[in-house]
């Protein structure tokens, strides 16, 4: 019958989808054409439809996984390789159609290894998870991204030439500078040893992006149980961390605390720009690839492999490594800028001028007895050189202080690695010995500044002019203020006696074996 103008339904049938133990939805219907009601044979034949159905589903979307597994890198979420390059091809191929340019971006995560080593693959995997989703949002959204391998990632950007790419990679390089990962180590009762990866964001908010403390799982409020217990681990590693980053020093007990230092090296190669200087020069590194894409793939890892050789966190286009004139013109340009920084440094404190001068002179020894290529030596003679730059921005009255500093000046003084890297940032020919000067205050074991890396994170550079640094300033009277007088012979001892604490041990085991030759370099030291 009718009522408010509507007809009421007469009968209706409703059968589950189901494939297993799965429910995957519904069949609904209401109301036969003839409007009789629904008979048992009608529900045994839907019931029969039914399961056919939900197996179609079922198949569906088993395929559909399937396909974006067969494309997909399981731990980022990122394109795989193979995905990428057949789909760089095709883009190619429009290029040279439609007349425009493909950039592509190949980034390595600097001194990942260490990360592992130190921290673990569960640490790595997670370290990873967070570049690949800095990587994917910093580019556009149009641009494909892709785990190429290991600790490396590519994107293609499609219309991009090489100076577009480079302002998208710059973002991409700074966004990784500027994340705040720490690794907590917690000594179980057990004697077991889990970490934590956490995260700050600029807002100060603390994160658990890996949290291994977990509750039983078949208990019912599991889950509540573990949010409970991850917040009261955050809120001490909190206090913890803001501590450590007040203090400099270590938390004892149970809890250690380690930053995780994220940079990337990117290099950069341009459909066609790039394929033109081929013509021009050749390259023999790339010279036998088969196709474009493999041409483009050899170029942006010649030019990753140029950013990481000049002391990564750092990017290099292929164009430019391959223009001779642009080489020399950098050299020269590195001269000139070098000079002008030093007679600052001499104009402002001429001891410190000296100190620095030394400084240069063993650090290239040690560099050379190292087995270090010519490039790395003069990394390490000027980053030398500069490793105190950033003290001209004190007081002289701060610097020439023999007394004692006070934990303030002490404060002030301890900022002096990251000033003189930002200082350097002004003269592009001088970026390469930014890590130089930014880290030469890290110390082995982790707890030196300005960020508390450790081991072989710590740039070899770094580690070489720290060595170097403590070797002269213990020999010369007044350098340091608790020092009545130059140690001399002892400054060895001091050095050994901090081996793999402070310094880098296999570093400190080459100075003694050529201590001789040290000590001639440092006296070679003539204004």
């Amino acid at each position: 019958g009718k009522k408010g103008g509507s007809q009421k339904s007469k009968s209706y049938l409703c059968v589950p989808l189901v494939s297993g133990y799965n429910v995957m939805g519904v069949i609904y219907m209401k109301d036969k054409k003839n409007r009789d009601s629904f008979t048992p044979q009608d529900m045994r034949m839907i019931s029969e439809m039914s399961y056919q159905i939900a197996i179609g589903i079922e198949h569906a979307d088993l395929y559909t996984n399937a396909e974006m597994l067969s494309v997909q890198d399981p731990l980022t979420g990122l394109f795989n390789r193979n995905f990428f390059i057949k789909s760089l091809e095709k883009e190619i191929q429009r290029a040279k159609v439609n007349d425009f340019p493909i950039s592509i971006l190949m980034l390595d995560i600097d001194f990942f290894k260490a990360t592992n080593d130190t921290y673990g693959h569960l640490i790595g995997d997670e370290v990873l998870k967070k570049v690949s989703i800095v990587f994917k949002k910093m580019v556009r959204k149009t641009d494909m991204v892709a785990r190429y391998g290991g600790e490396e990632m590519i994107s293609a950007l499609i219309g991009a030439d090489s100076d577009q790419a480079f302002k998208i990679a710059e973002k991409v390089r700074k966004k990784l500078e500027e994340l705040c990962l720490f690794a907590v180590q917690i000594k179980m009762d057990s004697g077991a040893t889990k970490y934590m990866l956490v995260e700050k964001e600029l807002d100060t908010k603390y994160t658990c992006l890996l949290f291994p403390l977990h509750t039983n799982p078949d208990e019912m409020n599991a889950k509540v149980e573990k949010e409970w217990i991850e917040s009261l681990w955050l809120k001490k590693i909190k206090r913890d961390i803001e501590e450590r980053q007040k203090l400099n020093v270590d938390v004892g007990g149970k809890l250690k605390i380690g930053r995780v230092k994220v940079t990337a090296s990117v290099g950069i190669a341009t459909f066609p720009d790039d394929f033109s200087s081929l013509k021009v020069g050749g390259d023999e590194i790339i010279e036998e690839k088969s196709n474009d894409a493999d041409l483009l793939f050899g170029m942006s890892d010649h030019a990753l492999y140029e950013a990481k050789r000049f002391g990564r966190n750092r990017i290099f286009k292929y164009q430019d490594i391959q223009k001779a004139m642009s080489r020399k013109e950098i050299n020269h340009r590195e001269e000139i800028d070098l000079e002008k920084v030093m007679i600052k440094l001499r104009a402002f404190d001429s001891e410190l001028y000296q100190h620095s001068r030394r400084v240069s002179n063993i650090a290239l020894d040690m560099s050379k007895h190292l087995g270090l290529d010519a490039d790395m030596q003069n990394i390490v003679k000027n980053g030398a050189l500069l490793h105190d730059i950033g003290k001209i921005k004190f007081p002289k009255s701060l610097i020439q202080k023999l007394k004692p500093l006070t934990d303030s000046e002490y404060g002030k003084m301890n900022q002096h690695p990251s000033i003189g890297a930002e200082f350097l940032e002004r003269y592009v020919s001088l970026h390469k010995f930014i890590n130089a000067v930014r880290h030469h205050h890290e110390k082995w074991e982790g707890f030196g500044y300005p960020e508390g890396i450790a081991g072989s994170r710590i740039p070899i550079e770094a580690r070489i002019i720290a060595i170097a640094d403590h070797f002269d300033a213990l020999q010369t009277k007044g350098h340091y203020r608790c020092l009545s007088k130059p140690l001399e012979g002892e400054a060895m001892t001091y050095i050994k006696k901090y081996k793999g604490i402070l310094f880098d041990p296999d570093i400190v085991d080459m100075l003694v074996n050529n201590l001789e030759d040290l000590r001639e370099a440092r006296n070679s030291s003539n204004d």
